[in-house]
């Protein structure tokens, strides 16, 4: 296997771990949405880092574009929770609550910094 930046690598993980303890919550919950998407995107991300470097990019791109948006909507639903309406619900208010923003600010920072080295992948060996 080709030698790949730590740069994507961190990232790529922790918010792949993240996403797998957050499908795995929701099978709990009797939901296996979650955990075909995120199986679909580990998949992918594997098969491409085999076969080529263009399309391992692409994917990784997709994968952070994507947690970027659902970090992005978690908090604007906070933002609306908060001065608008609370949820009268101790589930939904504890995802949008004060843990649920530092979560969702959290992955943001996660993606933003794997986006930034995926700007550099040229001065990268893949």
């Amino acid at each position: 296997m080709k030698e790949l930046s730590n740069g994507i690598l961190v990232p790529l993980i922790l918010s792949l771990l993240f996403f797998w303890r957050k499908a795995l919550q929701y099978i709990s919950l009797g939901s296996y949405v979650p955990l075909l998407l995120v199986l679909i995107f580990s998949v992918c991300i594997i098969y491409t880092r085999v076969k080529g470097k263009n399309s391992f990019y692409r994917w990784v791109f997709s994968w952070f574009v994507l947690v970027a948006i659902w970090s992005c909507m978690r908090l604007f639903f906070s933002c609306m929770n908060y001065f608008f309406k609370t949820l009268k619900e101790f589930h939904l208010n504890d995802q949008f609550g004060i843990r649920g923003v530092l979560l969702s600010v959290v992955m943001l920072g996660v993606v933003v910094y794997g986006l930034r080295c995926l700007g550099r992948k040229d001065k990268m060996t893949v």
